[in-house]
């Protein structure tokens, strides 16, 4: 059976199904997982919460945005946002993924004997791989950008840390 099939992890066949494979021997593997597959969602942090209220307030942001939002469901990334000059609050940004798609990835991989070295959007990747490459801008403040079919993920970086994120669709409000 095809992986897509089984599992809805299409984007894995190069790397796990022996006709379609890409390689011949693969040991690892590190997923880049398309921008608009995750939820992301930014809000001023209350630095006076504990760490469950945190949680809590997570996931009440959350289900204001996500139809039928159920915590046990989703896989949060939490990100502390540089403030903006002349805001004293940090804003919070929050990356959801769908707890099983997230599973459909890891099971699939695994189940090939295969190392899942990390899953990541494209947009946290292509972060990763600008301070891998080019260390000097994390002493900078620069723009990234994923452009995916007809979506568009920008975000600033200020001294390697992230300060806002958005993204747009032609055609549409941006976010």
């Amino acid at each position: 059976e095809k992986a897509d099939d089984v599992t809805g992890a299409w984007f894995l066949r190069g790397v796990t199904e022996p006709r379609a494979r890409l390689l011949r021997k693969v040991s690892a593997v590190s997923v880049g997982v398309d921008n608009a597959s995750v939820f992301y969602h930014s809000f001023p942090a209350d630095q006076s919460l504990t760490r469950e209220e945190r949680e809590e307030m997570i996931d009440w942001e959350l289900s204001h945005f996500i139809a039928d939002y159920a915590a046990p469901d989703f896989i949060r990334d939490v990100h502390m946002l540089v403030p903006e000059s002349g805001t004293a609050v940090p804003a919070l940004l929050v990356v959801a993924a769908n707890r099983s798609f997230v599973q459909t990835i890891t099971s699939t991989i695994r189940a090939r004997k295969i190392e899942l070295q990390v899953i990541e959007t494209n947009f946290f990747g292509a972060v990763y791989a600008l301070g891998v490459n080019y260390p000097e801008t994390a002493m900078k403040r620069v723009m990234i950008a994923a452009i995916e079919g007809d979506r568009v993920d920008a975000g600033i970086l200020c001294r390697g840390k992230l300060e806002r994120l958005g993204f747009a669709v032609p055609g549409r409000r941006a976010a």
